[in-house]
């Protein structure tokens, strides 16, 4: 366990850092769309390029590892995802952001694949559930604290762009110097959507739903803070910390009780929450930030009960959030 640890060390820094970047940058750009005056169709517009990329890029970047490797892969997209952040800070059109953004969620499609396919390379059948759960503990971590970035950079500057441009550059270090071996490379026979589909549809639809509501808070969350006189950073910490705190309790109820079952009662309890947080008095702010908590456990319980889900976990092996968020 030790080896396994001291292999992955160098990946779970680089996603590490790269989505400390990354997560802010997301919230940020919803705040700096609405302050130069757009609309939220626009706001809309710009986050869902971004996801259509990482869509793009999930489905190209095993032929890309394929034909590099995995650090070559990584450094290279660490550079174009560097070199997208900086021409939004030069061009700050959110209609140029459009096209920009489709790149950089390609890039960050090949940063998470590179990383869990180096995972799922180095974990053994008995590694492999404590491996996943570092790294899904991390992950949530990392995008939590990156949101409190958003109460002390100054966001009407360059600074922001800067910030995210460092930590993606930063990244690429522990990958570029690593002594760990490089995972060897297979061949992977995957299925088509139509395929995994027709195998679960349940399992399917709980993670095409849940990815969207998963990129709906990340894009209008902060928008939802500063309309509220609330900090967007808080916000936005507060509710993904709320899904690393209940990631275990709800997964262990799905392992006791029926799992569809537990995942129409998480969908319902989140739904309950939403109306809450809109018909609550915003003034209480301990009462606002309690219930988004709450909403942030449970929307980020949905996609691994939905992949956890019995017919699709057995059609795609082992999956991992990153490629949904």
């Amino acid at each position: 366990m030790q080896k396994t640890f001291k292999n992955i060390f160098a990946p779970l820094l680089a996603i590490t850092l790269v989505t400390l970047g990354n997560a802010f940058f997301i919230s940020f750009s919803s705040l700096r769309i609405h302050d130069i005056g757009f609309g939220g169709w626009v706001v809309g517009l710009v986050q869902s390029s971004y996801y259509l990329g990482m869509l793009i890029g999930a489905s190209k970047a095993e032929g890309i590892i394929k034909s590099v490797g995995h650090i070559r892969a990584y450094l290279a997209y660490a550079g174009i995802g560097i070199a997208t952040i900086m021409i939004q800070g030069i061009m700050p059109s959110p209609y140029v952001w459009v096209c920009i953004r489709i790149i950089m969620g390609f890039c960050v499609a090949v940063h998470y694949i590179v990383v869990e396919s180096w995972f799922l390379s180095e974990a053994s059948v008995k590694t492999r559930g404590v491996i996943l759960a570092v790294y899904m503990i991390t992950l949530y971590l990392s995008q939590s604290l990156s949101q409190f970035f958003l109460n002390f950079i100054d966001l009407q500057s360059a600074e922001p762009f800067l910030f995210s441009a460092l930590l993606a550059s930063i990244s690429a270090i522990p990958l570029a110097l690593t002594k760990a071996p490089a995972p060897k490379l297979h061949e992977v026979t995957g299925y088509s959507l139509k395929k995994l589909f027709k195998k679960s549809c349940l399992g399917f639809l709980g993670c095409l739903i849940s990815g969207g509501i998963l990129s709906s808070i990340y894009s209008f969350g902060p928008l939802f803070a500063k309309a509220h006189n609330l900090s967007a950073g808080a916000v936005m910490g507060i509710c993904i910390l709320g899904g690393v705190v209940l990631q275990w309790p709800v997964g262990k109820l799905s392992d006791i009780f029926d799992r569809r079952r537990v995942l129409f009662c998480v969908t319902l309890a989140t739904a309950v929450q939403s109306i809450l947080i809109i018909v609550i008095n915003p003034e209480s702010n301990w009462l606002v930030y309690a219930f988004i908590f709450l909403l942030g456990g449970l929307v980020f319980t949905m996609y691994p009960l939905s992949m956890a889900y019995r017919p699709i976990a057995a059609a795609v092996g082992l999956a991992t959030e990153g490629a949904a968020v």
